[in-house]
């Protein structure tokens, strides 16, 4: 039979490993999802992106970024249900580099992968800056497209948001998106480009939303699924170039005037005075959408820097546990 001393030395050594091995799987949970923070964490965006997986936050303290050429399609991939944050849209710069035209088509600086996210930068590029994929989202940047690239964003599914779009040339596309995929376009600055919103093919499920385009040869070219609550009356040349009839009522048009809308809304193939029937923009807005402006703030993230988790209970208990147990062995020495 085991004197008193061993058996309480046992219980107290088994109390102790029970406690470490409760603590020994909390502590590799709590890794995951991270806040990998740049240049803290890597010096560069490239290396901090490549070493995030799904669920976690590269967050970008604010800075100048270049991301180098390459011959591949794509200068910097987000993966999959990856953020990239800026801390700030005005001083969170990141300068692609990418020149050349790829054996299909133009090459892009940075690719959003499916649920992925881009917000808080400013992004310049000389050819097509952005190609959104797979239901990510692009919210809350400046970008420019400095050169004839071609267009500043091609989208193929996802949501674009909250961002100013800048040009430099006639000829180019701010967003060009395909007519079949659903795609959201909201709250965005459209400025300078050839054609400010390009939608292709024959489908409609582009959903454009309280947008302000503004110095663009035509303003909206395509079939729109919906059109609603925009400001297209800034000195775009043509307003609105679709490919069929369509419901494109309650926009502003910069008039009040319904013989100068009809003729800033024309149909391919189709004389711009012979639009009733075919084209309904009545009843329009009679002045601009005070709400079709991107919304910019100085600090876009609130994950500024990765918060120690909260001690569970799960935690607690074996610290407490341990703690008595120390107690109890004091206690039994001044006793003895």
């Amino acid at each position: 039979m085991l004197s008193g001393r061993k058996t309480f030395a046992i219980m107290i050594l088994a109390l102790l490993i029970a406690s470490l091995a409760i603590i020994q799987p909390l502590t590799v949970k709590a890794t995951s999802p991270r806040t990998i923070i740049v240049p803290d964490d890597f010096s560069t965006i490239q290396e901090a992106v490549g070493n995030a997986t799904a669920g976690d936050t590269v967050f970008v303290r604010k800075g100048n970024y270049t991301i180098p050429p390459n011959w591949n399609t794509y200068e910097l991939e987000i993966p999959n249900s990856v953020s990239l944050i800026g801390e700030n849209p005005r001083n969170t710069i990141i300068e692609t580099k990418q020149t050349h035209r790829g054996i299909f088509g133009w090459n892009y600086g940075i690719e959003l992968q499916d649920y992925s996210e881009i917000s808080g930068f400013t992004i310049t590029g000389d050819i097509q800056v952005l190609a959104l994929f797979g239901n990510g989202r692009i919210t809350n940047n400046i970008i420019n497209l400095t050169t004839n690239g071609y267009q500043a964003i091609e989208a193929v599914a996802g949501t674009i948001s909250s961002n100013i779009i800048n040009g430099v040339f006639a000829s180019d596309i701010g967003i060009q998106c395909s007519s079949s995929s659903d795609i959201t376009i909201s709250n965005n600055i459209i400025n300078n480009f050839g054609t400010g919103i390009y939608i292709w093919g024959s489908g409609s499920h582009v959903n454009i939303l309280n947008n302000t385009l503004t110095h663009n040869d035509v303003g909206i070219k395509g079939n729109p699924a919906i059109l609603w609550q925009n400001n297209l009356g800034v000195s775009n040349s043509v307003k609105l170039r679709l490919n069929s009839g369509a419901n494109v009522t309650y926009n502003w048009w910069g008039t009040n005037e319904t013989r100068i809308v009809s003729r800033a809304i024309v149909i391919a193939g189709y004389d711009p005075g012979d639009l009733q029937g075919k084209v309904f923009f009545e009843p329009f807005l009679t002045a601009p959408n005070p709400q079709a402006m991107p919304v910019q703030s100085d600090v876009l993230s609130p994950t500024s820097t990765p918060k120690v988790p909260e001690l569970s209970w799960l935690i607690t208990l074996p610290l407490l546990i341990a703690l008595f147990s120390v107690a109890l062995v004091l206690r039994h020495r001044r006793t003895n």
